[in-house]
């Protein structure tokens, strides 16, 4: 999906993660923000892709668009 969705340069966060009993404490944050920052310092996009609901959210937060759900491409 990544070469059909960003056939472009961008950066590709792979994963992360955030134990449970740390979460909400700004370490998603943390790991994703300096990632993204240097992404838009260089001019390029970010993409990821997730199979956790939850995470649709956090992503969203940081900027992130879904462009695919399910198999089923967003319009």
């Amino acid at each position: 999906m990544r070469k059909e969705y960003s056939p472009f340069p961008h950066y590709y966060l792979q994963k992360i993660g955030v134990r449970l009993d740390f979460q909400g404490q700004g370490f998603s944050s943390r790991l994703i923000m300096p990632f993204v920052d240097e992404a838009e310092r260089r001019g390029f996009a970010c993409y990821t892709e997730t199979v956790t609901p939850t995470n649709v959210s956090l992503f969203d937060y940081f900027g992130f668009e879904v462009v695919e759900q399910f198999g089923q491409a967003i319009q």
